[in-house]
């Protein structure tokens, strides 16, 4: 069986179990994959020290006592993952004492448990090997335009007609801009968005066409692949346009949602991106600007807020960018989506003619 290319196919018949700890599997681990992790953080710290301190023999009697008591429930849960799924693969850091650990006492108990070869290390190395040579199959159709056109609307609602698209931002966990984390879980690391952009390449690679937003380099705490780079720069481009009133209504929508009962959360949260990209506030806005871009968010008035940061900040980085874009295949304004992607599809198809 070869385990990376099912784990990167998210087979939905097979389980991958992550038996490292909750931390390292917070931090990162293979798509789809369900933690049962043999020690807790605190008892995987504890082994640390006494391995390093008594050697590995005392650590792995410590390691016995900590597991033993929690057997009956693994196997119990073990047994009725076999039941729901076809295969199960279990994986640690690099194969070693934990994975090996559950394998044995699983067949012991009647289970078929397998051990992805080399763990997490090995499922990694071939994450980025696959990506530094990725053969990408599709023309890319980059959409570009400024913040609150619609652009991830449209992505999704192309999408939902059955067109193939990357949602960049969600795999990165982060929107790309100061204020990019707010109304979301947290950026995503590298690991996590590697990843999640292989797996949904696999699912798409081949499709005459895969639609994604224009992004620079890194998003949040992520970067992006060279060839992906490159294959958006080779693309079909779009710019999307929309007024200014709808942009600000947009906005206000997707970044506010979560904190719509908690307001002061949510002036918080924006304080802090603002004091991210102080320097270039005073630069764009100057220091009147800046001092009444707060005075609104201060008073609630987010609307005038968000129209204020974008004619007076964001909106001169995005023009700047697009007078270094190529002329556009295709430049549409509106502010219905629907409208906006019954157009994108047009033209797809006038492509395919």
């Amino acid at each position: 069986m070869d385990y990376f290319q099912k784990a990167i196919n998210h087979d939905k018949n097979i389980l991958f179990i992550d038996a490292r700890s909750p931390a390292e599997f917070q931090e990162a681990t293979i798509p789809g994959a369900i933690n049962l992790p043999v020690f807790t953080n605190q008892e995987r710290a504890e082994i640390g020290r006494i391995y390093h301190n008594k050697g590995k023999k005392q650590a792995r009697l410590k390691g016995v006592k900590y597991l033993s008591p929690k057997l009956p429930e693994y196997m119990k849960k073990l047994n009725q993952f076999q039941e729901d799924y076809e295969s199960l693969i279990t994986f640690c850091a690099r194969g070693g004492m934990r994975s090996e650990a559950l394998v044995t006492l699983a067949r012991l108990a009647g289970i078929n448990l397998k051990k992805y070869p080399g763990g997490y290390k090995s499922y990694r190395q071939k994450v980025i090997k696959k990506l530094n040579n990725y053969q990408l199959n599709s023309k890319l159709v980059v959409l570009h335009g400024h913040t609150g056109v619609g652009k991830t609307e449209i992505l999704h609602k192309l999408n939902d007609k059955g067109y193939s698209i990357i949602d960049l931002e969600k795999l990165a966990g982060h929107r790309g801009s100061a204020f990019g984390s707010i109304g979301l879980n947290g950026a995503h690391n590298q690991k996590k968005f590697d990843s999640l952009l292989l797996n949904k390449l696999e699912k798409i690679n081949g499709s005459d066409y895969i639609f994604l937003e224009s992004e620079s380099k890194r998003i949040g705490y992520s970067v992006l692949p060279d060839f992906l780079l490159k294959a958006m720069e080779n693309g079909i481009h779009i710019l999307v346009r929309a007024s200014l009133k709808a942009r600000v209504d947009r906005i206000y929508q997707e970044y506010s949602h979560e904190y719509e009962n908690n307001t002061e959360k949510f002036k918080e949260r924006v304080k802090e991106s603002l004091d991210g990209i102080e320097k270039y506030l005073l630069r764009k806005l100057g220091k009147k600007g800046k001092n009444k871009l707060l005075k609104h968010l201060e008073s609630g008035e987010f609307q005038k807020f968000i129209k204020l940061i974008l004619t007076g900040y964001y909106d001169k980085f995005y023009s700047y960018a697009e007078k270094h874009q190529p002329d556009f295949d295709l430049s549409l304004y509106g502010d219905s989506t629907d409208s906006l992607t019954v157009e994108i599809i047009n033209f797809i198809k006038e492509l395919q003619t």
